[in-house]
C-alpha cells in the first residue's frame, strides 16, 4: 500500500503541474490548494459544465478585509480533464479502501492536494514547477538517435 500512495503522489504532483499551467491565468498556490473534489461547508471545485472540466476555487487577497472573494473559473483540456476524472473516480476510491482497512474510521481528505490527511504545504507547487522544467530542459535520447 506504501508502493500504492507514493505512486499517487508522483501522480498527483505532475497533475497538479498540468493543471497549473494549463490555464490561462495562474493561480496562487493557497488558492490551487483549495480544491475540493466533494462537497464540503463550501461546495466542491471540480464541475462539470458545457461538457467540459470546470475547475472553480474562490480567493481574494483582501479577503480578510472586505469578506468578500473572487471567482476564479477555468476550463480544463480534455486529456487533462480525463486525467482529473480518473484519479477521481478510479484512484480515490482505491485509496479511501486501502485507508479503511488499516485505520477503519479514518476517511480520506475532501482536498484534492493532499498527503496522509493533510493539505500540500505552500510551496510545493513552486518545487513541482522547478522540477517540471528540469525535466523539459533535460536533453532525452530519441530512438532515432540510436541508428
Amino acid at each position: 500500500m506504501a508502493s500504492y500512495e507514493a505512486t499517487v503522489q508522483e501522480f498527483l504532483k505532475r497533475l497538479s503541474v498540468l493543471i497549473h499551467i494549463s490555464g490561462r491565468q495562474l493561480m496562487r498556490e493557497s488558492e490551487f490548494f483549495s480544491m475540493t473534489y466533494r462537497n464540503t461547508q463550501r461546495r466542491r471545485s471540480i464541475i462539470i459544465r458545457f461538457d467540459r472540466v470546470m475547475v472553480h476555487v474562490q480567493y481574494h487577497k483582501g479577503q480578510q478585509q472586505t469578506g468578500n472573494y473572487k471567482e476564479n473559473v477555468r476550463f480544463l483540456a480534455n486529456p487533462i480533464a480525463e486525467l482529473l476524472l480518473n484519479y477521481v473516480v478510479y484512484i480515490l476510491p482505491l485509496r479511501e479502501g486501502f485507508l479503511r482497512q488499516s485505520s477503519p474510521e479514518s476517511s480520506l481528505s475532501p482536498y484534492l492536494w493532499e498527503k496522509d490527511g493533510k493539505v500540500w504545504l505552500e510551496g510545493y507547487l513552486s518545487r513541482y514547477l522547478e522540477e517540471a522544467s528540469v525535466r523539459a530542459s533535460t536533453p532525452r535520447l530519441h530512438v532515432a538517435n540510436w541508428r
